[in-house]
């Protein structure tokens, strides 16, 4: 206890260091800032890192042998995106047929109309080895105002070919289309509706087609005032073509405008 008392007094006794000026209190305060700023930056870099190691920790697979390996995309997977659909077989055209007839009748529009001219039919031309089918299957309705009447329909060709590239109505594609339908004399535009290229032709004697071209086939949209069959149908060479009429004038329905043909013909529901 005295050694304690006797140290204190021994302290006490020493004169006190002199007092530091204001410009060696302001360093020292600047030195000791900076090394906690040091310090906090250091800490707050190493909690950073800790929570991005357990980030990429939680992403990793469990063992090196399931490492995803980043691959481009296949070209099977490029053209899958930019395929076009499939034309149905025909016992699927068939079967669509009332809800084609459905869908014709609710594209009539006012003051107009509708009813089935026949059933939906489906001619099988012939098949290849690989047993495809080539083949016609059509759904057609009678519109009227009252006075005239014209016929609206659809139909589903499954021909086998893949579906062009390039312009809709070029040569080779009009050739293509006469095979299975009649194509006049008249005008031709390619038009987009929803990403999906639709050629519709307006011929000179007021029919309008509008035709949207499938992986093998087609689906075409036909407006055209009502005609009478001049042959019998085992003549012709395409019997879809033949239509008895009812004995009322010829119906220039301007309400079928090339847009709206071109709309139906690109609506989805139209494919089974």
């Amino acid at each position: 206890m005295n050694d304690v008392k006797d140290l204190c007094e021994r302290i006490l006794d020493q004169p006190a260091p002199p007092l530091r000026d204001s410009a060696q209190v302001l360093a020292v305060a600047r030195h000791a800032a900076q090394r906690r700023a040091r310090l906090t930056a250091a800490v707050g870099g190493l909690a950073c890192t800790a929570v991005a190691a357990v980030v990429v920790t939680a992403a990793l697979p469990r063992t090196a042998g399931e490492l995803p390996v980043a691959q481009p995309p296949s070209a099977t997977a490029l053209a899958s995106a930019a395929a076009v659909p499939p034309v149905p077989g025909p016992d699927a055209a068939q079967a669509h047929g009332g809800r084609i007839a459905q869908l014709l009748a609710e594209a009539v529009p006012a003051g107009y109309t509708s009813r089935p001219a026949d059933a939906t039919s489906t001619w099988r031309l012939d098949t290849d080895t690989a047993g495809t089918p080539r083949y016609i299957s059509q759904t057609r309705l009678i519109v009227s105002d009252g006075a005239g009447e014209g016929v609206l329909s659809a139909a589903l060709a499954g021909d086998r070919h893949a579906a062009p590239v390039g312009d809709l109505c070029a040569a080779a594609v009009t050739a293509r289309l006469a095979e299975y339908s009649a194509v006049g004399p008249g005008t031709c535009d390619v038009v987009s509706v929803g990403g999906a290229a639709v050629r519709v032709d307006t011929a000179a004697d007021r029919a309008v087609v509008a035709t949207r071209f499938l992986a093998g086939g087609y689906l075409t949209i036909r407006w055209s005032p009502m005609t009478w069959s001049a042959v019998s149908p085992s003549a012709s060479a395409q019997p879809w073509m033949l239509l008895d009429g009812g004995g009322r004038p010829a119906l220039d329905a301007a309400a079928f405008t090339p847009a709206r043909l071109a709309g139906l013909a690109a609506d989805p529901r139209l494919l089974p």
